[in-house]
């Protein structure tokens, strides 16, 4: 992954068990203090710096524990909730406060948890999902999240407070898209 952090270039690099923080030309541009095996099925998220904090990232390891990486190598990790390793993790803003949430997807349930861990949601499924979430914005409180349970062929779109949307679940067994087809036409 490539991100620019108070005007650095960092190339983030992992294997199963290290993650490299680089420069444009591969060197080393900061070491975690701590290092994790990065769970398999999610990215980092890039969280900006702001007047309480500098930069950094954001992953869960392969159980599920969140950690985040500031710039200067410096780690820290929070214990959330326990996941198998084929958890979908990601930091999205679901619940339209503007200000970012933890989305968990593992197994057959959807979870939500504020950014100090206390839970905002959970809905169990009929089975197991097995592809990432989708997250829609309609407005600037108005945020949704896309499931899709391909085993029962069905597609789910959940507001951010966990009610799925009226007209779902849909049939489907992969991710959609949400979009207007021609302008005005709803």
């Amino acid at each position: 992954q490539y991100v620019r952090n108070s005007g650095q270039d960092y190339i983030i690099v992992t294997d199963k068990s290290r993650i490299y923080l680089l420069d444009r030309r591969g060197n080393v541009r900061a070491n975690p203090k701590i290092q994790f095996e990065p769970s398999k099925n999610n990215i980092f998220a890039y969280q900006p710096g702001n007047s309480n904090r500098s930069g950094r990232l954001v992953r869960t390891d392969s159980k599920g524990t969140v950690y985040y990486i500031y710039f200067d190598g410096k780690v820290e990790e929070r214990k959330i909730m326990d996941c198998t390793e084929d958890h979908y993790f990601a930091v999205e803003d679901v619940t339209g406060d503007r200000i970012n949430d933890f989305i968990f997807v593992d197994e057959n349930k959807l979870s939500v948890f504020g950014l100090t861990g206390n839970k905002i949601f959970q809905h169990e499924f009929d089975s197991k999902i097995k592809h990432a979430p989708a997250f829609y914005c309609f407005s600037s409180t108005e945020k949704y999240i896309g499931i899709t349970e391909s085993e029962r062929s069905k597609i789910y779109l959940i507001d951010g407070k966990g009610n799925i949307a009226e007209g779902f679940p849909l049939t489907g067994k992969t991710r959609f898209s949400i979009g207007f087809l021609e302008s005005g036409s709803g």
